[in-house]
């Protein structure tokens, strides 16, 4: 398990999404904080050992 640390700012931009887009992106985060990296991509270069982790946009 992972301790994610979410700045005010960060909370602040996402409180103008949409709720459907801010639940998708609450439920990534929560997958980071489980350590679920499923078809995340691995970073290269002075990132290794990182990923990125994509939510798809809701239309």
């Amino acid at each position: 398990m992972y301790k994610i640390i979410i700045p005010k700012y960060a909370l602040k931009e996402l409180s103008k999404i949409d709720k459907e887009n801010q639940q998708l992106i609450f439920n990534k985060i929560k997958d980071l904080e489980n350590g679920i990296f499923d078809n995340d991509k691995p970073l290269k270069g002075k990132y290794k050992d990182k990923f990125r982790k994509r939510a798809e946009n809701v239309i």
